[in-house]
């Protein structure tokens, strides 16, 4: 019955849960005064991988997907951290012309990320370009990208191309700092 009930769930109410579910054991914890620790939390974070996972499989054998469905799809994956799917399933998602600019936008800076922390750069490069060029813009997405960037580009020992994004990752961190509703 807990299988059929799973499979009864949209895609978007699969992701709303996987991506809920710390803050959700967190409000169970603290009712239940479990006190915090970094042992519970790594275990809290790998039990909602585990769900993102579990869900992004079970979301893969469904034969019809709308464009939300893959978008939801794909963040399943950047939950479960499976990388190569996300970057898979997002970058089709950002093709599709009928996508909703916002969940583009969002899906390129996943993408951008991905893409960087598997030190695919020039990739990285192109998608977060399409980012910059594109509306909406999120300081939090640019201060990620930026820093994952530099991140890939310091491992590579590549300073030149490092130091464009360290600054515009510092300058986006700045920016969200003296913003109250960032914080």
């Amino acid at each position: 019955p807990a299988a059929s009930a799973v499979s009864d769930l949209t895609v978007k109410q699969m992701f709303d849960e996987a991506n809920g579910y710390i803050r959700m054991k967190a409000a169970e914890f603290d009712a239940k005064r479990v006190p915090f620790s970094d042992d519970l939390f790594k275990r809290t974070k790998l039990e909602q991988r585990q769900m993102a996972a579990r869900y992004a499989t079970l979301v893969g054998l469904r034969k019809v997907l709308t464009v939300d469905d893959k978008y939801y799809f794909g963040m399943l994956h950047w939950i479960a951290e499976n990388y190569d799917g996300a970057a898979t399933v997002l970058q089709a998602f950002i093709s599709n012309a009928e996508s909703e600019a916002t969940k583009r936008q969002t899906a390129r800076s996943v993408v951008t990320v991905v893409l960087a922390k598997q030190k695919k750069l020039e990739e990285a490069e192109v998608v977060f370009a399409d980012y910059s060029k594109s509306e909406p813009a999120k300081m939090t997405e640019r201060s990620r990208m930026s820093g994952e960037m530099a991140k890939a580009y310091q491992a590579a020992k590549d300073y030149k191309r490092m130091a464009p994004h360290a600054e515009a990752g510092y300058n986006a961190s700045k920016a969200l700092l003296k913003d109250a509703s960032s914080r």
